[in-house]
């Protein structure tokens, strides 16, 4: 048995385990729901079938350290943020502006950049994404204008 496999295995024997142990939590829930407390056994019956029969598969010396690691052990579920990948992250938007106000007043009421500063600024490539300003005026910096119109630390 490869390390794959024997991964698989444990979270189906600690499903097995946790189902079994966790009937009574739900039971009233399920019976309110049409054939949800059936359903509910039907699951775990066959889960239970089916870990009787991988455990037939097994060495005993494997089966052994499983019936230890279901007798001490539990599954642990780490629900990963659906919006979080390695190129996006939803973030709220008082948090948003939040960042966006701070970044402006620390870089673009001191900025005194021409026409090739703006280009080269990496601030506003990111806040053009993020929260582009309404009045876009070309070659100048749109945020500067926009911190001049409003009151500091009020920007967006």
């Amino acid at each position: 048995m490869n390390s794959r496999e024997l991964h698989r295995f444990e979270l189906i024997a600690c499903l097995d385990m946790q189902l079994k142990g966790g009937e009574e939590v739900l039971k009233r829930r399920l019976q309110t729901i049409p054939n949800g407390w059936r359903d509910y056994r039907m699951i775990v019956s066959r889960v239970g079938r089916l870990i009787d029969q991988l455990y037939n598969t097994m060495p005993e010396r494997r089966v052994k350290y499983m019936e230890q690691l279901c007798a001490h052990g539990e599954i642990l579920i780490r629900v990963k943020p659906a919006a979080k990948s390695d190129e996006n992250l939803l973030i709220p938007v008082s948090a948003l502006k939040v960042l966006v106000n701070h970044a402006m007043k620390g870089t673009c009421t001191m900025c005194f950049e021409g026409r090739d500063g703006v280009k080269k600024c990496k601030l506003r490539k990111a806040l053009m994404e993020v929260a582009p300003p309404v009045d876009l005026e070309k070659g100048e910096c749109p945020y500067r204008y926009v911190i001049e119109q409003n009151e500091e630390g009020r920007y967006i």
